[in-house]
């Protein structure tokens, strides 16, 4: 099925005139650049899971330079999605009356 076709069988499945006339010069010159198209998208989705994976390894990493007990938890089979993880943080240690803090919620620094 060539470019035409498909075009065509989409126009008039959208009910639009599937016989328009259009330049195919310029529609040859993307169909050219198709490998390239091809390439780009083979190579993001090969690489897109390992990018994420090292964006959130570098999270842990920073929010444990800063004394914060954190884990990557996956939360459901990653056959359904590759994205299945959560960063979860604590924040300990907090200042008096810090909402954060549960064992000083609610506390001020005057009730001390």
């Amino acid at each position: 099925l060539g470019y035409q076709s498909f075009a065509r069988a989409g126009l008039r499945k959208l009910g639009m005139d599937a016989g328009a006339r259009w330049d195919a010069g310029p529609v040859q010159s993307m169909l050219a650049q198709e490998r390239r198209v091809v390439a780009y998208f083979c190579l993001k989705l090969l690489l897109a899971p390992v990018i994420e994976s090292l964006i959130l390894l570098d999270r842990v990493i920073y929010l444990k330079e800063q004394g914060f007990p954190c884990e990557l938890i996956p939360l459901f089979d990653p056959t359904f999605s590759p994205r299945n993880f959560v960063l979860v943080a604590a924040k300990v240690g907090g200042r008096i009356g810090d909402p954060a803090c549960p064992e000083t919620a609610g506390t001020t620094r005057e009730g001390r």
